[in-house]
């Protein structure tokens, strides 16, 4: 016994320092998750079938712009709002427990990149092993990506599974991988497509075997994805759902006109490419010339695909970070030029959360979820059929109003228009929604306001302005 409790104080004592930064970034974004973001479409889109399968409502979903609530949810990523429902079933239904599966997934996806790059030797210093995991926490595209709501975090695990399986040489490992690509996110299977593509460019015939192993089980889970909807019925729901994404469809001239932003948008991996460029000058590294040209390379090929936004940025941001790392603690530097290291990186992530969580600590109660509820609970009353928006959509779930999104408009069965005696929206959504529903409708003049506080941090914080708008009450007359 003794010896058992003497083992487990050394490895807690070795890896005390990981430990520590874990648990921080638990406990910061744990008390701070419901603040930012704000509720958003893609949030409540992929949680809506979760929340209704761990409620015994089927898997099905009444915010989905591509099917009505009585098909078998038909998402572009059916494997997140599965797991999301099981994890519900056991915590609760709420927006807190909703956002809480991402901070655990991301904890196991950024320990598991600090395992590769340890048991690759691609980094071998520990300490920079630790400074990969905190950049990944505090990094902006990484930030949004854990605490938005969305499925990305899973793919990112996903993602480093296959990485370890390709390391490790696990062929079958990374055949299962590559399958759960299509069920996690069609964005990975580009991603895939331009990493496979670099490592043929800088290994050459040594991975042509697990190229093929890669495709091979992307084709394998294409082909379950297609039986899997075919057997419930709704592939063509979900070939509706997939249809419009980002730039598909597009000229060329304006996919290329929207490229620049793409990569100035993150501002933590503009930090480091700046790095990067200046260390290809000083080092001779290949993590660090794959990390850059995946950089550049994967943004403008999902950009042309379809689109790279913020939440995407991970598929960039991770190999770039590890090609840095591995750079950095493989050669001494001058002094002068090490302090230029540390600056930078510590910008790189000083530009992400640490930056948000500032402007949420301006606007600490203005930005409170308890406020809405009160203002649901108020003027939209318990057990109501309400059309509304996104940001009030969990006061409304916990109060057991059947909900209807705005993107659910043109879904809607006839049944549910006739139903829905309440709108809580956004003013300039009003008339769409009036008219899709149709009958007599009054505005109430009750409103429950936007423009929350920022201060000059705001202005640098462009997806918090997405919450600054109010909420306007209509009832129906007839």
């Amino acid at each position: 016994m003794w010896k058992a409790f003497s083992e487990v104080k050394n490895v807690l004592m070795k890896h005390r320092w990981l430990l520590l930064l874990c648990a921080a970034f638990l406990l910061v974004n744990a008390a701070t998750l419901s603040r930012y973001p704000a509720v958003w479409v893609d949030e409540i889109q992929f949680a809506d079938p979760a929340m209704n399968l761990a409620s015994g409502s089927g898997f099905t979903s009444t915010a989905w712009f591509a099917q009505d609530s009585t098909g078998f949810f038909a998402g572009n990523t059916p494997l997140y709002p599965l797991v999301l429902a099981g994890w519900l079933r056991l915590l609760g239904v709420s927006q807190y427990t909703e956002r809480l599966l991402n901070l655990v997934l991301f904890v196991a996806f950024a320990l598991l990149v600090r395992f590769i790059l340890k048991r690759t030797g691609l980094v071998a210093s520990e300490g920079w092993r630790l400074a990969v995991v905190a950049l990944l926490m505090t990094g902006h595209s990484m930030a949004f990506s854990y605490r938005s709501g969305r499925y990305d975090v899973l793919g990112m695990l996903l993602f480093a599974l296959a990485v370890l399986a390709w390391s490790e040489r696990n062929h079958l490992a990374l055949f299962l991988a590559a399958a759960s690509f299509p069920w996690a996110g069609l964005q990975l299977l580009p991603a895939a497509a331009v990493v496979c593509a670099l490592a043929l460019v800088f290994e050459r015939s040594r991975v042509i075997a697990r190229v093929a192993l890669v495709f091979s089980g992307i084709a394998a889970g294409v082909i379950g994805l297609w039986s899997f909807y075919r057997m419930a019925g709704v592939w063509t729901s979900f070939r509706a759902s997939t249809a419009a994404i980002g730039k598909i469809g597009f000229s060329l001239a304006d996919k290329l006109h929207s490229l620049p932003g793409v990569y100035l948008l993150d501002k933590s991996r503009l930090f480091l490419m700046l790095l990067a460029v200046a260390l290809l000058f000083m080092v001779r590294n290949r993590l660090l010339a794959f990390g850059l040209a995946a950089a550049l390379l994967l943004p403008a090929a999902l950009q042309m695909a379809g689109k790279f936004p913020i939440y995407y940025g991970w598929m960039a941001y991770t190999p770039l970070l590890a090609g840095v790392a591995s750079a950095c603690a493989g050669k001494k530097f001058p002094p002068a030029f090490r302090g230029a290291i540390v600056v930078v990186l510590c910008a790189a992530g000083m530009v992400g959360l640490p930056l948000r969580l500032a402007v949420v600590g301006q606007a600490w109660q203005q930005r409170d979820p308890e406020r809405l509820q009160q203002f649901v609970a108020a003027n939209v009353g318990s057990n109501t059929a309400v059309v509304a928006d996104f940001k009030a959509w969990y006061a409304l779930r916990s109060l057991g109003d059947r909900t209807f999104a705005i993107t659910y408009l043109n879904a809607m069965r006839p049944e549910e228009k006739r139903a829905v005696t309440v709108m809580l929206l956004r003013p300039e959504t009003v008339a769409a929604a009036r008219e899709a529903v149709g009958g007599q409708w009054r505005d109430t003049g009750v409103v429950f306001p936007g423009g929350i506080p920022g201060g000059r941090l705001q202005s640098f914080v462009r997806e918090m302005k997405e919450e600054d708008y109010p909420l306007v009450v209509l009832r129906r007359i007839s």
